[in-house]
């Protein structure tokens, strides 16, 4: 064996061994993309989720205020007129 024949030899087992590398490299990063699909998916339908809950209580919140408002302004009412019954006793 001369020196050409064990440069090729070593040159061939690196390359083996980068290619074996480069392959499970390739299948982790393959596995790795699934994964943030997956995970952009679920953000999604919770981004989607959110929003539904949003627009709920922003269709819901001007109901809620007068009735809030007209709550308020009753017992008011209600705290005057006690207030000028006891007044008059």
């Amino acid at each position: 064996m001369d020196a050409f024949e064990i440069l090729v030899i070593i040159l061939s087992i690196t390359l083996a061994i980068l290619l074996v590398l480069s392959i499970v490299l390739v299948v982790f990063v393959i596995k790795l993309v699934k994964q943030l699909r997956q995970l952009t998916a679920k953000a999604e339908e919770v981004v989607d989720d959110v929003e539904a809950v949003s627009g709920f209580f922003r269709k819901s919140a001007a109901p809620v205020a007068i009735t809030s408002m007209i709550s308020n302004i009753v017992s008011k009412v209600t705290d005057y007129a006690s207030k000028k019954d006891k007044d008059r006793d």
